[in-house]
């Protein structure tokens, strides 16, 4: 490397090393160019609305799960319609529960995936997830 092998170029207590960033790497002045962040007023309207929402999406939640475990037919019924694929079947045993609005649901051999979600002003704020299993 010829730069550096040659002694005489360099102060013999200076030791340059190419690989190695300089110590002063920012600037002096580096608050200037990344300012600390400043959070947004706080306003718990959504965050209220939010939880209120959440009450009705766990009572409808609470309506499935109550029914499940209550009535030995209806669990038979929903889990055999669910082993064998029949979604408008698992769609109409989850209505009968009397839930406010339908959850999307999706099924498989081993349980029963229910996705409860909520919305605010058109906005989604709020899901439940229930996973039940069987196998």
């Amino acid at each position: 490397m010829y730069p550096y092998d040659n002694k005489k170029n360099f102060h013999s207590n200076f030791h340059f090393n190419p690989y190695v960033f300089p110590y002063n790497q920012y600037p002096a002045n580096y608050d200037r160019f990344y300012p600390y962040r400043t959070n947004p007023p706080v306003d718990p309207k959504l965050l209220m609305d939010s939880a209120k929402q959440m009450k009705f999406i766990m009572s409808d939640a609470l309506r499935v799960v109550d029914k499940i475990s209550n009535s030995k037919k209806f669990s038979y019924d929903l889990m055999n319609a669910a082993q064998e694929s029949k979604t408008e079947v698992v769609k109409s045993l989850i209505q009968s529960t009397g839930v406010n609005g339908m959850p999307s649901f999706k099924f498989n051999p081993d349980g029963l995936h229910l996705l409860f979600e909520g919305k605010v002003d058109n906005v989604d704020c709020c899901h439940l997830i229930l996973q039940l299993r069987w196998m």
